[in-house]
């Protein structure tokens, strides 16, 4: 889902795009599928590697995976773009097609059967229309439909998204406040894409005084496949900012200021 980000972002970053447990070629274990434990393994990953800190672009459920990695590593993370990711901070309406997960979550797990036929209605999802209607990106939904682990939904641990105990960055008692994180958020959404994004997204934007948000006319929930040149553009853009900030910040910690000669004041 990122091939068309690869070459644009590799010319001045190290990137690193990852299958999470459960998806496309990496294995599917029987338990890990929290939110916490998708971030536990990301962390994993960057100490493999040895990346001390990193700019994070993440799409749909990887929203609510690194705002998790931020309050358990928040020294790791320099910036964060949610493309079209859940932000759980707004209602979820009817209107949404997430509105039936509701009780889902608080009830038992699936069995096999309705697991395999989500995955199939998967291809076909309400958000992702703008994608479904190119062969290209549909090949891409496709393949990344056919290569999701059942576990990911068979998995009695279910989501934290249905524990009160990790309910998200608006909960001050289990989480930092997020208008005094220094982190530089860039929030983008589809036009086309499902109301619980664009909300969600407009919330966190509303609440986190470091944020900015930006609304991608004529795409839905795979923005970066469907329009990735003005995509590439506007985060591109954001990281150059973010970057020249951090490079004018490093550049004086740790100064003392000069005393000032008065001997020949006035």
């Amino acid at each position: 889902m990122w091939t068309e980000q690869l070459d644009a972002f590799s010319k001045k970053y190290f990137v690193v795009s990852y299958d999470r447990r459960g998806h496309g070629l990496s294995e599917d274990p029987v338990t890990g599928y929290s939110e916490t434990a998708h971030a536990e393994d990301l962390n994993a990953l960057m100490s493999f590697l040895g990346i001390r800190n990193a700019h994070f672009v993440v799409n749909s459920r990887g929203g609510a995976i690194i705002i998790q990695f931020l309050k358990l590593y928040p020294d790791k993370v320099r910036s964060i773009t949610f493309a079209d990711a859940t932000i759980a901070l707004a209602k979820i309406t009817p209107s949404s097609a997430f509105y039936p997960q509701i009780a889902a979550l608080n009830g038992p797990a699936p069995t096999m059967a309705q697991v395999l036929a989500g995955r199939d209605g998967g291809k076909k999802s309400s958000f992702t229309k703008v994608a479904q209607a190119d062969e290209r990106t549909r090949t891409i939904l496709d393949r990344m439909e056919d290569q999701y682990s059942p576990r990911n939904a068979l998995n009695t641990q279910r989501s934290d998204m249905g524990s009160p105990r990790q309910i998200g960055p608006w909960n001050n008692r289990d989480f930092p406040d997020m208008a005094q994180m220094r982190q530089p958020m860039l929030i983008l959404v589809g036009e086309l894409t499902d109301p619980f994004f664009i909300e969600g997204a407009k919330e966190a934007h509303r609440l986190w005084p470091n944020s900015r948000y930006q609304m991608i006319p004529k795409v839905d929930h795979l923005l970066m496949l469907e329009q990735p040149e003005a995509f590439n553009k506007v985060v591109l853009e954001f990281l150059d900012e973010v970057d020249a900030q951090i490079a004018g910040r490093d550049k004086w910690i740790g100064q003392v200021p000069v005393k000032p000669d008065l001997s020949e004041a006035h």
